[in-house]
């Protein structure tokens, strides 16, 4: 049996950042200030910190896409739960 789309993001087995995700302005203009000030913090740092603050900006990368990719779930989640519960009802919200 084929697996639907709704299961496979239910169970968390498709994931946001498979798709292709357009990216709002305001998103954008945030993390290129970020981009640009962590690379100037960068430059300023010693030699031997710079690699330290690599890894530093390469864990919190990984820890945001932790936080997105989960979020997108329990927030899909969330909403299936909800309109099963509004059809169950038979669509009538109180």
């Amino acid at each position: 049996m084929k697996h639907s789309t709704i299961l496979e993001l239910y169970y968390g087995n498709l994931k946001p950042d498979d798709m292709d995700m357009i990216e709002k302005e305001e998103y954008q203009k945030h993390g290129n200030s970020l981009i640009g000030k962590a690379g100037q913090l960068r430059e300023r740092l010693p030699e031997e910190l710079k690699e330290e603050f690599d890894l530093l900006c390469e864990e919190e990368m990984k820890s945001d896409e932790i936080l997105h990719r989960d979020g997108f779930v329990k927030g899909f989640q969330i909403g299936l739960r909800l309109a099963a519960e509004a059809l169950l009802q038979g669509g009538e919200l109180s």
